[in-house]
């Protein structure tokens, strides 16, 4: 599974990745970060490949001069917690396609790479001015920019907020409805955990009163 992120752009542009790969560094100075770049024959290096290696891992990022398809139940969800986003969805222009290569990492480790490099990529590109996570969640720039600081981190200090939408959810059918909160981004897995409740519809998580179940570290982090 590829822990997909979508950043989203006042205007189209193409990162310089070799300056994504040195903020990478500077962030991170324990992950080894480095542009993937191809020598012609001339000599001349291709700076505008779409690739940053990170240790044994691949990171695409693919520059889209085009708006991500609008999803207004994604933004109904977003005002919530971030009430500019139906704004910045409306008038972003461009977006960037953030995504973990192979089938290697697992889900967390994935979604730590995934946050780091669109940290990077925010730190460096000044057109950022929003990211969506795995067409489930929507999440500041900025925000994104601060939090993905503690992408490697060790539990529970990583940023898995940037990965679940949590919110109230009257008339879901809950049990106790006046309490319940619903989860999107995550699946369940091993790992530690996070007490929460839970009674699934459509694939989200609802809190229903009874019934505990767990949020947990190592998650399937992206549907």
């Amino acid at each position: 599974m590829s822990a997909l992120a979508f950043v989203l752009l006042d205007n189209p542009t193409t990162p310089d990745m070799s300056a994504v790969a040195k903020a990478l560094r500077t962030r991170y100075p324990e992950l080894p970060a480095e542009a993937v770049t191809d020598d012609t024959p001339a000599g001349a290096r291709q700076a505008n490949s779409p690739l940053i290696r990170c240790g044994n891992e691949f990171v695409a990022v693919m520059s889209m001069a085009a708006p991500i398809p609008q999803d207004p139940g994604l933004w109904s969800r977003t005002a919530t917690t971030w009430s500019e986003g139906k704004t910045i969805a409306a008038r972003h222009r461009g977006h960037l396609i953030v995504s973990v290569l192979g089938k290697g990492p697992q889900p967390l480790p994935a979604a730590r790479l995934s946050t780091a490099v669109t940290g990077a990529l925010i730190a460096v590109i000044p057109e950022c001015c929003g990211v969506v996570w795995g067409g489930k969640v929507a999440r500041p720039a900025r925000l994104w920019l601060e939090m993905s600081s503690r992408s490697y981190a060790p539990f529970p200090d990583y940023p898995f907020t940037l990965w679940v939408d949590a919110g109230f959810c009257p008339g879901c059918g809950c049990r106790n409805a006046s309490s319940g909160h619903s989860f999107r981004g995550t699946r369940r897995s091993g790992g530690n955990r996070y007490p929460i409740w839970r009674s699934e519809k459509g694939g989200s998580i609802f809190g229903a009163g009874e019934n505990p179940i767990w949020l947990q570290d190592h998650a399937a982090l992206a549907w």
